[in-house]
């Protein structure tokens, strides 16, 4: 049986930007990891002033460029490309190494808080030894059974469940699709992409926590 765990750990990405705007909170989408090139982080932004952000980021270390993809009342969907500063902090891969599936990353106040699905508890324990070989700190808040989760969640955020409840209702997995992903990016005022994002990430957490279950093997 697997288990859910609820961590804090210290992350110098993105931190120029963040100590710059008090009270912002980052939700990261998607990490994209590619070879030879730099590291796409796709997160919303809510603040109340867009303008440092955009001011703070080309200034960043652990940041290479950026582009803006969505603006919804107070948020905001940047496309992040790492810097190698960056990528030398990110801890994605080690946590794949081990195994470790994360379901959320969210920076709120300066603490970056994550939801992740881990085999045992022992993997666990020698994740949180690597983060503190790499003078990363870490915070366990809660660990429990999958099986004490919400049944209804299956590890999607509710903007994921929100996009493919619509996506589903309105006939976009239907062969011919009765709407398309353009439609759907309007209906949220976001774009194109950001729709594609929020429905490959909130699928991917869906057929982890259902079809890839150990318990429907």
């Amino acid at each position: 049986m697997d288990f859910i765990a609820e961590f804090d750990i210290s992350t110098p990405i993105l931190r120029e930007t963040r100590n710059a705007v008090p009270g912002l909170v980052v939700d990261v989408e998607d990490l994209q990891l590619r070879s030879g090139k730099s590291p796409i982080l796709v997160c919303w932004v809510e603040c109340d002033d867009f303008e440092i952000i955009d001011e703070m980021l080309p200034t960043d270390p652990t940041v290479e460029g950026f582009e803006i993809l969505a603006t919804s009342n107070d948020r905001r969907l940047y496309r992040v490309a790492l810097s190698e500063e960056g990528e030398a902090s990110l801890v994605y891969p080690a946590a794949i190494e081990y195994g470790i599936t994360f379901l959320e990353v969210k920076v709120i106040d300066g603490n970056t808080h994550i939801s992740a699905r881990i085999p045992d508890r022992g993997v666990l324990s020698s994740f949180r030894k690597s983060m503190e070989e790499r003078d990363v700190s870490f915070r366990l808040k809660r660990i429990y059974r999958t099986d004490d989760a919400d049944d209804t969640a299956y590890g999607v955020t509710d903007r994921q469940r929100e996009i493919l409840l619509y996506a589903a209702e309105n006939g976009f997995f239907e062969i011919p699709r009765k709407i398309t992903l353009g439609e759907i990016a309007a209906e949220f005022d976001i774009s194109d992409q950001a729709a594609s994002t929020l429905c490959r990430r909130g699928l991917t957490n869906l057929l982890d926590h259902t079809l890839a279950s150990p318990s429907n093997t």
